[in-house]
This record gives C-alpha cells, sequence and structure tokens, in this order.
C-alpha cells in the first residue's frame, strides 16, 4: 500500500511598485519547470504539486502567511530574487515556527555561497545554487529516503550549519528541461507568455551571475521554438517575452526571426527580447521588424572601452552604435541600459552615455545602478576595486574610488534633465481634492477611535485618515504610523491625512520623522536621489475636502514639504 503523498508548495513572491495601474507580473517558471522535472524523474507519484493563486500576487504579509498555513504544505519550494529575499524569510519564519517540521528548499538567482544573511537563520533547509531542474529529483528522492545529496551546487543545513557536497551536478540540455507547450503556465490565464531558447551566457561580465551557473551554452532549434510559439498562440497567446539574457547568442537567431515572420505574417503576435546589439546585422534588424518585435533591451552600459574592460565585457562600440543607427530605422521601441558605478567609471563617462543614447530613434534610457549581487565576480573583487556598496538588497554601489556618494545622485539628475522623464513612478501629486496616485484599496481610519489593527489585506494601501483636530491628537497619529510599518514592513504605505481645516506643518514633520527611523524599504535603496531621506515606499499625502476651502499658501507649504522628502 503506497503512503500519502507530501505537498509541496512553491513560493515566488512579486515586486511591487507605486504605479496604481500596474499589473504585476510574477510568472511562475521555477515552479512550472520543477514539477515537470518531478514529473520525468517519476517522483510525482510520492508528492503532489501546488501554487498559491494569483490572488495572492496583492497580499500584504499576514494574510500571505495565513493563506500558506491553510495550504499546510509538507515543503515549501521558494524562489528568491533580489527583491523578495528579505521578505520571503520574514514570511517563512512564523511559518516554519508554527509547523517545525516543515522543510524549505530555496532557489533563485539570490542564492549563493557566503550568502551576506540568507543562511545565517534556521529557515533555509536545503538551497540550490544555479539551475534546479536537474537536481531537483534528487533532492526530492533523498527527503523521503531520509538522506543527502552530494552535489556542488546543493547545500543542506546540518544543525547551525550548511554543507555542500563534492559531485558535480548533472548539466542538462535546455531543451531537456522545458516543459511541453501543454504543459506551459503560460496556456493557463497568463498573457504574456515567457519564451526560454537558451540557457549560459557567453558573455562574462563581472557584475552579472548568469554566466556563473552553467559553464557551457545550450540552446533550443529555431524550429522547435518556432513550433512551440505557435501552440500557444492557439491557445489565445498574442504577447511572448524571450527570457534569454540574450536572445540573439543562440546561434540560431537569423533562423528564428525568419520562422517567426512567416508565423506573424498577419502582425498579430508582438516579442519582446535582450539582445546583444553589437552583433545585430542589417538583416537582422529587417527581421526583427518582420516578425513584429514591438521592444528591445539593448545593454549598453557604458560608452568608455576601459571601464567594459574592467567589468570583462566584450563589446565592440564602434558595430553597437551602428546596430542602434540600424534598429532606429524601424518603429522598435528600444530599451538602451546604462550602468552606474562600474569600476573607473566617471559621472563624466554616465553623462556621454545618457546623451549619446537620447539621441537614438525610439529610445528610452534605463539607468541601472551597478549592484554586487551575491556569487558574482564584481563581488568578490569589491574590496580590491575599492567599492563600496549597501549590505542589504539590492547591494547597490554607492561609492568607488572615481564617484562620489554625491556623483550617483547627479547621474539621476542628468537622466531626468536630459530626457525630461523622472525615474520610476514620481507622486504626481502630494496634495489636493483628488489624488490621482491613490492605491485601489482604501481603509479610511478615524483617529479618535480605538482600533486593535489596521484593516486591509493588500500590499500597496493608502490610509485614509481622518480626525477634527490631527495636532491635539498627533501621539495617536504617529502611533498608527509606526504601528503599520512596523507590522508589514514590505508593503507600500499612503499615508493620507484628510484635514477638515490648515493643521501645522509640525504635524508633517512629526510623520516625516516617524517614517525616517523605520528600516528602509527595498524599492527606497535602488534609487540615488539627492535627498537621503527622500521615500517612496512609504508617503505622506494629503486629501483636501472638496466641499470646504483651504488657505492656498498652507497648500503650497505642505506640498513644497512633502516634495522634497518624498518621491
Amino acid at each position: 500500500m503506497k503512503s500519502e503523498r507530501r505537498t509541496i508548495l512553491f513560493i515566488q513572491l512579486p515586486q511591487t511598485d507605486n504605479d496604481p495601474a500596474d499589473m504585476s507580473e510574477n510568472p511562475m517558471l521555477a515552479a512550472n519547470y520543477l514539477r515537470y522535472a518531478a514529473k520525468r524523474a517519476h517522483e510525482s507519484e510520492f508528492f503532489m504539486f501546488s501554487v498559491l493563486p494569483p490572488t495572492v500576487n496583492n497580499m500584504d504579509n499576514a494574510n500571505l502567511i495565513q493563506s500558506i498555513l491553510k495550504k499546510q504544505p509538507d515543503i515549501i519550494c521558494v524562489t528568491l530574487y533580489v527583491w523578495n529575499v528579505e521578505r520571503s524569510l520574514r514570511i517563512l519564519e512564523p511559518i516554519k515556527k508554527a509547523n517545525p517540521r516543515l522543510r524549505v528548499i530555496a532557489g533563485g538567482p539570490e542564492v549563493a555561497r557566503n550568502h551576506p544573511f540568507l543562511f545565517k537563520t534556521d529557515i533555509i533547509d536545503t538551497a540550490v545554487i544555479g539551475e534546479g531542474e536537474s537536481v531537483f529529483p534528487h533532492i526530492l528522492r533523498a527527503i523521503r529516503t531520509n538522506t543527502r545529496t552530494n552535489f556542488t551546487n546543493v547545500a543542506w543545513r546540518k544543525g547551525n550549519n550548511i554543507k555542500y557536497g563534492t559531485n558535480r551536478p548533472p548539466l542538462l540540455p535546455v531543451d531537456k528541461l522545458l516543459p511541453p507547450p501543454h504543459l506551459q503556465e503560460s496556456t493557463k490565464n497568463l498573457n504574456p507568455a515567457y519564451i526560454e531558447t537558451s540557457r549560459g551566457c557567453p558573455m562574462k561580465c563581472a557584475f552579472c551571475c548568469y554566466n556563473m551557473h552553467r559553464s557551457d551554452f545550450s540552446w533550443i532549434p529555431a524550429n522547435n521554438t518556432a513550433r512551440r510559439i505557435h501552440h500557444l498562440h492557439k491557445k489565445g497567446i498574442k504577447e511572448f517575452r524571450f527570457i534569454d539574457p540574450t536572445l540573439n547568442a543562440n546561434p540560431q537567431f537569423t533562423q528564428l526571426l525568419r520562422l517567426l515572420s512567416r508565423i506573424n505574417t498577419k502582425r498579430k503576435l508582438s516579442f519582446f527580447a535582450e539582445l546583444r546589439p553589437d552583433t545585430v546585422t542589417a538583416e537582422q534588424a529587417r527581421l526583427l521588424h518582420q516578425a513584429n518585435f514591438t521592444e528591445l533591451e539593448l545593454g549598453l552600459q557604458s560608452v568608455n572601452p576601459s571601464v567594459l574592460r574592467s567589468v570583462n565585457r566584450q563589446v565592440n562600440l564602434r558595430r553597437l552604435k551602428h546596430a542602434v543607427n540600424l534598429l532606429g530605422k524601424y518603429p522598435i521601441k528600444l530599451t538602451i541600459d546604462i550602468m552606474c558605478g562600474l569600476p573607473g567609471q566617471t559621472i563624466f563617462d554616465i553623462g556621454s552615455a545618457i546623451k549619446w543614447a537620447n539621441k537614438q530613434r525610439h529610445a528610452r534610457i534605463q539607468l541601472l545602478h551597478t549592484l554586487l549581487l551575491p556569487g558574482t565576480v564584481l563581488r568578490s573583487q569589491k574590496h580590491q576595486l575599492r567599492l563600496t556598496a549597501q549590505t542589504y538588497p539590492p547591494y547597490r554601489v554607492t561609492k568607488t574610488r572615481s564617484m562620489t556618494e554625491n556623483d550617483f545622485a547627479r547621474a539621476e539628475i542628468i537622466l531626468e534633465k536630459e530626457t525630461g522623464c523622472r525615474l520610476d513612478n514620481p507622486t504626481r501629486r502630494f496634495i489636493g481634492s483628488s489624488l490621482p496616485d491613490l492605491f485601489e484599496e482604501r481603509i479610511v481610519l478615524q483617529l479618535h477611535k480605538t482600533q486593535k489593527e489596521i484593516p486591509g489585506k493588500h500590499n500597496r494601501r493608502a490610509l485614509l485618515i481622518k480626525d477634527n483636530d490631527f495636532f491635539s491628537s498627533m501621539p495617536r497619529l504617529l502611533d498608527v504610523i509606526k504601528t503599520a510599518v512596523i507590522n508589514e514592513p514590505d508593503i507600500l504605505w499612503q499615508f493620507v491625512l484628510c484635514p477638515v481645516y490648515e493643521e501645522p506643518l509640525d504635524i508633517f514633520d512629526a510623520m516625516i520623522a516617524v517614517l525616517e527611523q523605520m528600516p528602509h524599504h527595498f524599492i527606497d535603496r535602488l534609487r540615488a536621489r539627492s535627498n537621503k531621506q527622500n521615500q517612496s515606499a512609504r508617503r505622506v499625502m494629503v486629501l483636501l475636502s472638496p466641499h470646504r476651502r483651504y488657505n492656498q499658501s498652507w497648500i503650497n507649504a505642505v506640498n513644497s514639504l512633502l516634495l522634497a522628502r518624498f518621491y
């Protein structure tokens, strides 16, 4: 008689931002790939697999924890990225305390040897560096037989220690790892579909970990990829995003473009990809348009050859600029990546790159601060290169030999002045009778009424606070703000005062002071704004009654104060 199958729950927490209209994407590719790997190895006979419903992507920590506890999983497989690793650990800690027998398997780009904090708790039982599909069945078999694997990329907790194996893991070709199209998660309520054609990266950039996780380069033949896309299109998918770090590294890139052009003669499908721009030919540029690639991301990074050499990025800048000109002949949106804070880079280098990129047709610029990601060569060399970076994610470089902390803020200012566009999602209006940036979940809180808990369930919440005299109720107001952030440190908060008359500016100073004492949110660490206290994850706003009149000079003063402190 077979024993009851154990349940495995896949968790992947989404990234949040302040765009109220944003529909955050959180494709559960790892869950789909690992489930297929277990099925191929017949481990599905012993385990059941599930994911949380898409609605949990919008939940706050408390409701997310309750949703997971109701599932009563035996094993949780969590995918860790730079934007969710801290929150994932915070959520898993109480879940594991509630069920000490629960096993947690961690994977994803954030898992690396010598991680600054991942293994300092007892939350993670098993961790996988790099590709997990080839070792996942072995891990499941080890769990049910009460043994351990012996692979160099798999770590097992033994007491207070983490121990890696000694054998090289099996390395399967990418076509053996991908689920067939009819099992791809994209066929179930997800548009766009995410398409992978290769594993590994021929470039060896020191700031990236793609090339650290696979020693070889494996790709899927172009006709196989075309068949997959054709199958998904018949299921109703019209938008496709290639997730290869460099799609044109695939040796059959040109052939793939020709096949996509034939499939998409009526241009009902749209495609997105990241390309290495200096290898794009005139024929490929034409085929990209013909196949209806509506957006491309191009890695410029720097226009200084010595800076590129310092991070082992082999790029022909002359050919790169020529290729961008070729692509500019077609109505394809180009996102040009420029990095900030590479070794040897100066503010002049960054300004030159921004000015050149801003002249290109159909182009927008994405300024990417250099990150010392765990497991990368650049992180291992930070001391000899004299790079100073944040301790916690996103591990942004804040100072180099050739750039001061102010230079990083200046780079953002240069970009905004040159392009006329502000970074990310700045608040459009801090005070007014209508606020266009208010989140969908709006909780009305009467300050004079005693409430033990702040209502709400979403990870983006507007708290509309009402009172007849905020100045007299300031201790209660500040306590509400402090409690809200302490209880839900990972969600985005809008603290919206709804005054009946002009309140003293001291109230706003006190609210700002409380928020500045709180640990910084991940999205506040992403940018190097000139005002170090400039926050965007937790903001103070003022909603004026349309039925009352307020002094315009007071409105202007409040707006100036909030504009100086929040983004």
